[in-house]
């Protein structure tokens, strides 16, 4: 985050990882995910959504049906 998309939200984003850091780093954080757009073209859930939910990195999800039932599904090797 540092050094990655300086340009609009991402840099906003970026400016603000320290506090950001520090949050998550601590014991007891819950991390929600807020999701919408089309996951699955971009193939984001099996690339960055699963790897992360399987890590413990994420404690709860708030997405788009299709988001959840298509990418994520499939990605987590489910029949569609």
């Amino acid at each position: 985050m540092d050094s990655a998309f300086p340009a609009t939200n991402a840099g906003r984003l970026a400016r603000g990882m320290p506090a950001i850091r520090q949050t998550l780093l601590r014991q007891k954080t819950t991390v929600g995910l807020a999701l919408s757009g089309a996951l699955t073209p971009a193939g984001l859930g099996m690339s960055c959504l699963v790897p992360l939910v399987e890590a413990g990195f994420i404690d709860w999800i708030i997405s788009t049906g299709a988001n959840l039932y298509h990418d994520t599904h499939y990605a987590l090797g489910m029949d569609l």
